[in-house]
């Protein structure tokens, strides 16, 4: 059924004593390892929450009970919890911004949304279609493509 709550612990404390100098970001997965695991994990070397999800497939198909959505409200609050200040953050990793604890009350789109997982939620497709570029990438299998042209 995987690794114990101990071993993931033990896991994220040695990768923070052994890779620190090379790897800087250690993403703590909420959606594997559930809420209060991943609060624990952000005090046993890790210090990324991962980030907003909406109807996330790959971890659910393959057991984990959690990763359906988390609104950034929330997310902020459990960070707040473990003793960490939240911030936002690029693909990157540059900070974008932090919030202090006056910010606590501070609302962002998705924490507006209703329905869980954010039912009718329309999540806007990239610009670029890797089929249309003739890239060979994971939408190539996608049956909402035609001769390289979405059908929807």
């Amino acid at each position: 059924p995987g690794a114990t709550g101990a071993e993931v612990l033990k896991t994220y404390a040695v990768s923070r004593l052994m890779l620190n100098n090379w790897i800087p970001n250690l993403q703590v997965s909420w959606v594997k390892e559930g809420p209060k695991l991943s609060q624990i994990l952000l005090n046993a070397g890790g210090n990324d929450f991962m980030g907003t999800l909406m109807n996330e497939s790959i971890s659910t198909s393959a057991g984990a009970t959690y990763g359906q959505c988390m609104k950034p409200r929330e997310m902020r609050r459990l960070i707040r919890d473990a003793g960490r200040i939240p911030a936002e953050r690029s693909t990157t990793y540059a900070i974008r911004r932090q919030f202090g604890p006056d910010e606590d009350d501070h609302y962002d789109p998705l924490d507006l949304v209703e329905g869980a997982p954010f039912a009718g939620l329309q999540v806007p497709r990239p610009l670029r279609d890797p089929v249309d570029a003739g890239d060979k990438g994971v939408n190539a299998g996608d049956s909402r493509l035609r001769n390289g042209t979405r059908t929807s």
